[in-house]
């Protein structure tokens, strides 16, 4: 009776407290208003119920997505350890750079902590997402939980899409000075991943523009003096550069 009672209603907070008789069919029900892509509901208190690891689950699922919700009161219902992985993996999933980048980073309130919660990282990540700029969230679990790009999947975009990198590597530094050391070593590898794949891409325009420059100094030595110690170097150097260009 509830949710068809719902429809059409832009709600913002929902309390659904103190309902033992609502069963997991009728949780997954009310998940599904978490997932409509125009929900514009901030607050959802669901606590004092019957809800365990399974609910639980269904309501961090239907969270991957969501982008308004920011309380999710489930004090009071007897959730375990298990039944907060989700929850973590949800606010961040370091399975992959990009996975974490996709995590929920709007959650910020799950109700009081309790001793079940004390050994994950939830609370950890949900402070982070209190900071208004969703950018810096997303970056700050970035770096603190990867060590390293897998460039791989961008390959087919060969050097297009290392400046972008490079880039948002910059941008990073400029946010926070506490991973200014990891910035650093992955910016580093991150060319060197790229430089690795495509050695040709890279090798080639910089050692014909190196032999360009060689050409030029040596035009110019000939001009001012018809020839010096220093000539005889300069061709020494840009013969070196022609045969790595071979």
């Amino acid at each position: 009776m509830l949710l068809p009672a719902l429809r059409g209603h832009t709600l913002q907070e929902l309390k659904l407290g103190h309902n033992q008789s609502i069963t997991i069919r009728g949780w997954k029900a009310v998940s599904t208003q978490l997932e409509t892509p125009d929900t514009i509901l901030e607050t959802l208190h669901v606590n004092n119920n019957n809800i365990g690891n399974d609910e639980a689950l269904v309501f961090a699922t239907a969270l991957a997505n969501n982008t308004t919700l920011k309380t999710l009161g489930l004090y009071g219902n007897g959730i375990t350890l298990e039944g907060w992985e989700p929850f973590s993996k949800l606010l961040c999933d370091t399975s992959s750079v990009n996975n974490t980048y996709l995590s929920n980073h709007t959650l910020t309130n799950l109700g009081s902590t309790g001793e079940s919660r004390r050994d994950t990282l939830v609370d950890v990540f949900l402070r982070l997402n209190g900071t208004s700029d969703k950018g810096k969230v997303a970056m700050k679990k970035i770096l603190q939980h990867h060590s390293h790009f897998n460039m791989r999947p961008f390959f087919e975009w060969e050097f297009k899409v290392l400046p972008i990198m490079i880039s948002w590597l910059k941008k990073t530094s400029e946010c926070t000075a506490t991973f200014e050391e990891k910035i650093n070593r992955l910016k580093l590898a991150v060319i060197y991943d790229f430089i690795k794949e495509f050695p040709m891409l890279y090798i080639e325009p910089v050692t014909s523009k190196e032999i360009a420059d060689y050409t030029a100094m040596e035009e110019e030595h000939l001009l001012r003096t018809g020839g010096d110690i220093r000539l005889a170097e300069i061709r020494q150097h840009k013969a070196r550069a022609m045969r790595r260009l071979n």
